[in-house]
């Protein structure tokens, strides 16, 4: 009886180590990556602040300049500066009158050799609708990497 007692005691204490080494180990593979990620050089911030349009249609260019800013306040009273629902709003999926008043083209944030996203913000100055935007590097735990204000392109006659 002695014998299988002291066989089991060291069966015992391999579930107690076993946290205190997994807790050790550090993922090397992770912190190689994070050193890899390389931000936007100044010609792709250019490249994405560049292709960044924001402009009335055709529609809401005949239409009382009333109508489409009581729209946009609208807006961004309902949803506040919900990035996920605004960015949806944006690319036009989750509400379509917004592309009944206003375009908006942006580059996609594809191609610069790691993840990136926008952050959006819908903001009004001095009775201009604008989009401020922030783009996030996702490889870097959404590190902010440069931000814009875009003014909605407004004819003389407003």
């Amino acid at each position: 009886m002695k014998k299988t007692k002291l066989v089991a005691l060291p069966l015992l204490a391999i579930p107690l180590t076993l946290p205190l080494i997994s807790i050790s180990c550090i993922d090397v593979s992770s912190l190689r990556q994070r050193q890899n990620v390389r931000l936007l050089d100044n010609s792709q911030k250019k490249t994405i602040t560049d292709a960044f349009r924001f402009e009335l249609t055709d529609q809401a260019k005949h239409m009382d300049k009333q109508e489409w800013i009581s729209y946009w306040n609208k807006i961004r009273r309902e949803f506040g500066n919900n990035a996920f629902i605004l960015e949806g709003i944006i690319e036009g999926e989750k509400n379509l009158k917004f592309n009944e008043y206003f375009k908006v083209q942006y580059h996609k944030l594809n191609g610069f050799g790691s993840s990136h996203k926008y952050k959006f913000q819908l903001d009004m100055k001095n009775d201009i609708p604008i989009i401020k935007y922030n783009v996030l590097c996702m490889d870097l735990n959404n590190k902010p990497e440069f931000s814009k204000d875009v003014e909605v392109q407004l004819s003389s006659q407003w």
